[in-house]
């Protein structure tokens, strides 16, 4: 085993006998030396001088060797359990001109083999590569006293040198330089004695363009990386909401219909999807990681997909309360950014006095007559200038907001909806938490602070033998797109004849349950019955209330209680 080892690491490796590596892939293996195993495996599988059965058999033990190899080995095809093998296939042989090799399929100097694997990432949403191409380099370099001494700790454990390919990649702008990646590799063309060298860190993906994976020890491949600020290219035609690639010669995407990479501000446009690269820096020299973000603007909601574990930043906007979150991340991640959080509503105008600007608290109204109410929790100081127009867009300043400090604000609407300006009829909260680390800016973010009913009322009269009869009846609609589970309905005079507060009837069952949308509404009825009026002054006005608990029918939270205030003459 020593003898054979000491070959694997000099100049007499890439003549070894395929009899010689068979006893390195044994001894290897009976030791637990996994990193040398897996190399000798690769050679013996690319081997022309055994048949298909045993390259095969050699193929399938490589499998199951890949996750006994650690991360910090350098023939590591795994980067901190990102990225799992499901298949390997080895290809022909290549020589350095791209020519198939005649020779024997030897692994000579300056010669490369090539492999697909099937790879899939251990995220949330598995990433599946449709091919990955693996060029397993074997170089014949001649090593000179003064570079060897760089390889002399790998050589004295008996592990060889290894080569970093790094064909078609570029370096981002907060990357270290190529030389950094490669230490001891300037100068190997000038070495004297011939080594072997086999790099498996590259991995080239024809599902990104311009992207490759480095499975090294510097660079760490974690979600969508981004180590050289390429651009991911998505499906036009993508339906399911889940982040996943596509190849390029797949009917990408138009070139503007995909976000800069350098902006760190998205613009969300209703009706049509938006894909955006986050890049960002975790701390450690050479570390990055990036994240696919997919959003969605239908319907009145924001959605994302993120590919990693923990994402960068995650918008909710919701019908029914409307929120957005911006989610926790690393120091290193959120360092940088602005300390505004904005919040931009198309209709109404903001005026309160300059000596009202400095309190925690600022109220508008907007064109349809809503009152709404900023808070700012956590005792932080909220600045918004006096005589600003929603419909340009609000920024909320933190004046009190420190780094990695957490803020969330309550957003209070009260909707007037009766033309005689009565306001606090419908109360409808909306909360918008800033839990994150840090705030972060965005562009033409709507919130809309609808009521969630449309209502009507009618009068009805039925004629029997002997007297007429009179009804009241309620109708509502939703105004939104999703559907509300309401129950637990009333009605009561607020004034007019006080002799009819005991004259309404209810009609509908006091438990029942009705789904109300958008296209479908619910009706309520009710009997005037005028017989049970006491006193003789009846009024030709009457004021009533209606009221009723709704909840989205998709959540099984807290109902809430929206009222109805409506005027009936000449009944």
């Amino acid at each position: 085993f020593v003898e054979a080892c000491s070959g694997y690491s000099r100049e007499g490796w890439h003549r070894l006998s395929t009899d010689a590596r068979l006893k390195v892939a044994v001894c290897a293996k009976a030791v637990g030396d996994y990193p040398r195993y897996l190399k000798t495996l690769v050679l013996l599988a690319c081997s022309s001088t055994l048949n298909e059965e045993e390259r095969l058999r050699f193929q399938k033990e490589i499998l199951s060797v890949l996750p006994k190899v650690s991360v910090d080995d350098e023939v590591s095809v795994k980067a901190g359990d990102v990225l799992e093998v499901e298949s390997l296939k080895i290809l022909h042989e290549f020589c350095r001109d791209g020519r198939e090799d005649k020779f024997g399929g030897k692994l000579v100097a300056d010669s490369e083999a090539r492999a697909e694997m099937m790879l899939r990432t251990r995220f949330p949403a598995p990433l599946v590569a449709d091919k990955v191409v693996l060029k397993l380099r074997h170089r014949g370099t001649m090593a000179s006293e003064n570079t060897r001494s760089g390889h002399a700790s790998a050589e004295k454990h008996g592990h060889p040198a290894f080569g970093r390919e790094r064909k078609g990649s570029h370096s981002s702008p907060n990357q270290s330089p190529a030389t950094s990646l490669t230490p001891g590799s300037g100068d190997m063309d000038q070495e004297e004695n011939w080594m072997g060298r086999v790099s498996l860190e590259t991995f080239q993906l024809n599902m990104v363009e311009n992207f490759e994976y480095k499975l090294d020890k510097t660079i760490s491949v974690a979600g969508v990386g981004c180590q050289n600020f390429q651009r991911l290219i998505k499906r036009k035609d993508t339906i399911s909401p889940k982040a996943r690639l596509t190849s390029t010669s797949s009917n990408p995407l138009p070139e503007q219909d995909i976000s800069e990479l350098e902006s760190s501000t998205v613009k969300f446009v209703p009706g049509k999807s938006t894909y955006v690269l986050v890049s960002a820096k975790l701390g450690s020299k050479g570390r990055y990681v990036g994240y696919e973000i997919v959003v969605s603007l239908f319907s009145g909601k924001l959605r994302l997909v993120y590919a990693p574990s923990f994402p960068f930043v995650s918008f909710s906007v919701f019908s029914e309360p409307a929120s957005v979150t911006v989610a926790p991340a690393t120091r290193d991640l959120m360092a940088g950014l602005e300390e505004t959080f904005c919040v931009l509503v198309k209709s109404g105008t903001l005026n309160i006095p300059e000596r009202d600007a400095l309190e925690a608290m600022a109220t508008l109204r907007s064109r349809d007559g809503e009152k709404i109410v900023l808070k700012p929790t956590r005792g932080l100081e909220l600045r918004l200038p006096s005589q600003t127009k929603f419909s340009d867009g609000v920024t909320l300043e933190l004046p009190g907001m420190k780094p990695f400090c957490e803020a969330q604000f309550e957003v209070e609407a009260f909707c007037c909806l009766n033309s005689s300006g009565r306001e606090g009829t419908l109360s409808i909260p909306h909360k918008i938490a800033v839990d994150a680390k840090w705030s972060e800016p965005c562009d033409d973010l709507e919130l809309f602070f609808d009521r969630p009913f449309s209502f009507e009322h009618r009068i009805l009269t039925a004629c029997d033998k002997k007297f007429v009869r009179k009804f009241v009846r309620v109708g509502l609609r939703a105004t939104r797109d999703v559907m509300f589970a309401v129950s637990r309905h009333s009605l009561k005079v607020m004034s007019g004849s006080p002799g009819l507060h005991d004259c309404l009837r209810m009609l509908n069952p006091v438990a029942e349950v009705l789904k109300v949308t958008k296209d479908f509404g619910a009706n309520y009825v009710w009997e005037l019955d005028l017989s049970r009026a006491s006193g003789n002054a009846i009024g030709s006005k009457l004021v009533l209330e209606f009221s009723a608990d709704f909840r989205l029918d998709s959540e099984s939270g807290q109902s809430k209680r929206c009222d109805h205030v409506f005027e009936l003459t000449n009944f």
